[in-house]
């Protein structure tokens, strides 16, 4: 954790962080503004000042971090679960190349730029985090527009065309891996790793266990992926799924994309094989019990 913190880190350091879109857009900003949460709290304790009121938005400006995030059903489901000061701005992904949708695009990313600015200028944040998703193009022309640094965090081995839109706008690029360096260079790129969540150091087998429902002797196998591998992973367990029960349970993070058809396929086993089969398009929480339950 300590990388991509490091690269934000100051005395009293308030940070504005864009992402959103997908989970890995979102769940290592999450890390970052849990760390940051905490040694705000840290510092508000050891000086004795209150913490502000918290704002019409939902953003608290006694906080270290504010969240600015798009308006998915990934996005709205995980930052109503957060714990995080946030607002979504009206912001959609561009589809399409003909003249009205590009029309239509450039008029929403200038009404997101607009909402991004007003939320910094109540916010003052020293700095902007952006994790990738296209809801971090407003954040960080809103963020230039105010002479905000801009660090551009790259969860990914190989940068996205957000990522790489943006980078030449960073004051740093902290990737998650040296070996980014065989697909992308850019001089002003660090190597930080990937940000852990606090609750991964306290993660409990048993608790991961007794919240699924699997005995103590079972085998466990879990099963997630992300970005361009998560399809081809999804795939791969369906089609050794019903073996693979009758010797593990097993909890599978799918996705949004690929749950429907994961849903028919567990609907069409054996009673005593649906109920090792744990299928969830996501964990907003318990990941990481459920991780520590796993073989």
């Amino acid at each position: 954790m300590g990388g991509v913190v490091g690269t934000l880190r100051g005395s009293g350091l308030r940070v504005v962080v864009g992402g959103g879109g997908t989970a890995g857009h979102i769940y290592p900003a999450l890390a970052v503004a849990e760390v940051l949460k905490r040694e705000d709290a840290a510092q508000i304790a050891k000086t004795d000042q209150e913490p502000d009121d918290a704002t019409t938005s939902g953003a608290i400006s006694g906080n270290a971090s504010l969240f600015l995030h798009g308006t998915s059903r990934i996005d709205m489901e995980v930052f109503a679960h957060a714990g995080v000061a946030h607002q979504p701005l009206s912001m959609s992904q561009l589809r399409g190349v003909s003249a009205p949708r590009l029309a239509l695009g450039g008029v929403r990313l200038l009404q997101a730029v607009t909402q991004a600015s007003r939320a910094m200028g109540a916010f003052r944040p020293d700095a902007c985090l952006v994790t990738g998703g296209y809801v971090s193009a407003p954040v960080v022309l809103a963020a230039r527009l105010r002479r905000i640094p801009v660090v551009v965090f790259l969860p990914d081995v190989v940068p996205g065309m957000a990522i790489k839109t943006l980078a030449p706008l960073a004051s740093r690029i902290a990737v998650s891996f040296p070996n980014t360096r065989d697909h992308w260079i850019h001089s002003r790129q660090v190597v930080t790793g990937y940000p852990v969540r606090p609750e991964f150091h306290s993660a409990s087998r048993e608790r991961g266990r007794e919240a699924f429902r699997i005995r103590a002797d079972r085998t466990v196998v879990m099963v997630m992926g992300g970005s361009s591998g998560a399809r081809s992973i999804n795939y791969a367990i369906s089609d050794m799924l019903e073996p693979l029960l009758h010797h593990a349970d097993v909890i599978h993070l799918c996705g949004e994309p690929d749950e429907p058809r994961l849903r028919s396929i567990r609907s069409g086993l054996g009673e005593h094989l649906r109920t090792r089969y744990h299928l969830f398009k996501y964990l907003h929480r318990g990941i990481a019990d459920a991780l520590a339950a796993s073989d």
